[in-house]
């Protein structure tokens, strides 16, 4: 409350509303710092929504307090101070605490600056509309919300305070209205609310046994065929649609990894194997073209998976696994996966992170899983009881629902996780990864993309040709390129000024020139003239300075450039009430075949011929005295 006192530099006792607002400032400081030191990150959902609750709610009775710049990370500092004796694991998590909360006080600030105006406005007009209580329109509500970032709690904690109501029915229908447009633009595997009723019937008769840890190849059964959402007889060749097996080789699309593609072979019969996917537990559906013979439900067939696709994938799960405790191990055990992508081409890795990764870090991380790689480490796959797995260490934190048996990988003590993918039989089948692009999703959440093997290899011997090309265009060698561009650079900027110093020059010269070339009509200054070569942006700044030179007067410039011409028109305030730059520079322009307009005292305009600008010149200060009379 002290350092709160401080900061705001008001009395604790001297105000009711204040004293709340210290109370409550000092309570969230120090929930906050115990939760970011315990791994906890502001989040949307679950535990971490709790804790931005707490945060935000401390942020504005900061600023009821007068506390408009971020305060938030001294007090938890303060707190740290206090506390680290009992608890030493504060003053680790010190700079960690500080950052989080300077980063979740700016976000907030932003919501806070832009939004709150709109709600206290908003209060005002209902109130004034009424004598009896008012209530706040849900779709306002909703617009503060969805639009403004405004949280639900802080609307309905200001509204209490201000004495008014709030429609959250209204609120309800507008953000059920939302989802389900959002919903409606969601595609899912083969139209999946279109054939959801056919796969439950299959789903209620049998399961799909998956084979494919141990096998890529198998004689299977085929259960039921489904074209069009609803269960057929058979899908002839040329024709798409799903077939359900009564076990596959093929793993569907899970946790990230994608589905096996391959073929289904038999007497006459050649179907290809496009995705796979599990649109029910329990029930993988492989989505078919059937490119020979007919699939006819109860058929049997060979069943093989795309070996070559799978070997790549595989050694991207198990990448994905090393890029996870890298994270975890360097940023520390804040990081929390968020989704993730395994394709035979590339992994994608989103996690939650404060910030973004330095390159000192990315590289970091690179060394990690790479050293593993090189260490040829053994992969090894468990099933265990889920207790078990978790007093082991295992990760289970992506929000995937677990039964009583779980399935654990791990790499050595490095990485160890529940996972149902499949994976590499050893680190050193990845052969080398290399991160591609590290760049953020959303707020808090980052998003490593990477390459492993043959991929990686490519991805480095680009980089290594286009440093080599780089290098022969700066006649270097290519490790001496980024001294050689940074001395590039500086010749540059040092180009740069000397050009805008003669530009100055230039203009002041040009500038004199015109002047002394003005005429006088009706005792008002008229200048008009050529500056060839200049950009638009150039003579509009020239005219900037003519007009400074001559405190009152007209100015038209032209100027020819690549064939076209351009003109600007300027008429000093104390003459538009005779004068209008825009009907003047119409004018003119127009005897270059071209047309413009603008205000009274600025205007631009265009032409197309050139060769008529010294006629088009010589007659301004006629349009002048026309224009006057």
């Amino acid at each position: 409350i002290a350092t709160v006192e401080e900061l705001s530099q008001k009395r604790y006792g001297a105000d009711e509303n204040d004293d709340v607002s210290m109370r409550v400032i000092a309570d969230h400081a120090r929930a906050v710092a115990f939760a970011l030191a315990d791994g906890v990150l502001p989040a949307n959902e679950g535990r971490g929504y709790v804790l931005r609750r707490i945060l935000r709610r401390a942020l504005r009775h900061g600023r009821l307090l007068g506390l408009n710049e971020p305060f938030l990370a001294t007090v938890t500092d303060r707190v740290i101070d206090l506390m680290a004796d009992t608890y030493p694991e504060l003053t680790t998590s010190r700079a960690h605490v500080a950052r989080l909360a300077w980063i979740e006080e700016d976000r907030f600030g932003i919501v806070l600056r832009e939004a709150l105006p709109r709600l206290h406005d908003l209060i005002r007009n209902v109130k004034s509309r009424t004598e009896e209580r008012a209530i706040l329109p849900g779709s306002r509500l909703f617009e503060l919300y969805d639009t403004y970032g405004v949280p639900r709690d802080l609307i309905e904690e200001i509204a209490t305070e201000q004495a008014v109501g709030c429609d959250w029915g209204g609120f309800e229908t507008e953000l059920r209205v939302q989802r389900e447009m959002s919903r409606a633009h969601l595609k899912a595997f083969g139209d999946v609310q279109g054939v959801a009723d056919a796969f439950h019937d299959v789903a209620k008769m049998r399961q799909t046994a998956f084979l494919g840890y141990e096998r890529l190849e198998l004689e299977t059964t085929v259960v039921a065929v489904i074209a069009d959402g609803k269960q057929v007889e058979r899908i002839d060749a040329g024709h798409e649609g799903e077939i359900i097996l009564d076990a596959t080789p093929f793993y569907a699309e899970s946790g990230g990894q994608v589905g096996d593609t391959g073929y289904l072979r038999g007497q006459g019969i050649l179907a290809e194997v496009l995705d796979t996917k599990r649109p029910l537990p329990g029930l993988t559906v492989h989505r078919i073209r059937v490119k020979q013979g007919a699939i006819v439900s109860g058929q049997r067939l060979l069943a093989s998976v795309d070996a070559d696709r799978r070997s790549i994938t595989v050694k991207n799960h198990t990448a994905t696994h090393l890029v996870h405790a890298a994270l975890r191990q360097i940023l520390g055990d804040h990081v929390r996966q968020e989704g993730s992508l395994v394709a035979p081409d590339r992994l994608r890795f989103d996690f939650r992170h404060y910030g973004p990764l330095s390159p000192a870090e990315i590289a970091q991380i690179e060394e990690a899983v790479n050293t593993k790689l090189w260490a040829n480490l053994p992969v090894t796959v468990e099933e265990m009881r889920l207790d078990e797995a978790l007093a082991k260490g295992a990760l289970a934190f992506f929000g995937d629902k677990y039964g009583d048996e779980v399935r654990v990988v791990s790499v050595a003590d490095f990485s160890v996780e529940l996972c149902g993918g499949t994976h590499a039989k050893a680190t050193g089948e990845i052969g080398l990864l290399k991160i591609a692009h590290e760049t953020g999703v959303a707020a808090g959440i980052r998003r490593i993309e990477a390459l492993t093997g043959p991929g990686a290899f490519q991805y480095l011997k680009r980089e290594g040709e286009v440093l080599r090309e780089s290098a022969d265009r700066l006649k270097s060698k290519p490790l001496e390129v980024p001294e050689k561009v940074d001395r590039l650079v500086d010749s540059t900027r040092a180009f740069e000024r000397e050009i805008q110093r003669l530009r100055a020059k230039l203009d002041a010269e040009i500038a004199e020139d015109l002047l002394n070339k003005a005429t006088q009509v009706a005792g008002i200054t008229v200048v008009a003239g050529l500056a060839e070569r200049y950009d638009q942006r150039a003579l509009r700044e020239l005219v900037d300075r003519l007009k400074t030179k001559i405190g009152s007067g007209v100015i038209v410039l032209a100027t020819s450039l690549d064939g076209r011409v351009g003109w600007v028109a300027a008429v000093t305030p104390d003459l538009t009430s005779r004068l209008h730059a825009g009907k003047l520079i119409k004018e003119v322009a127009s005897i270059t075949g071209g047309s413009g307009g603008g205000r009274a005292d600025l205007a631009e305009a265009g032409g197309k011929n050139p060769d008529e600008l010294d006629r088009a010149l010589r007659l301004v200060p006629e349009l002048v005295k026309r224009f006057l009379a």
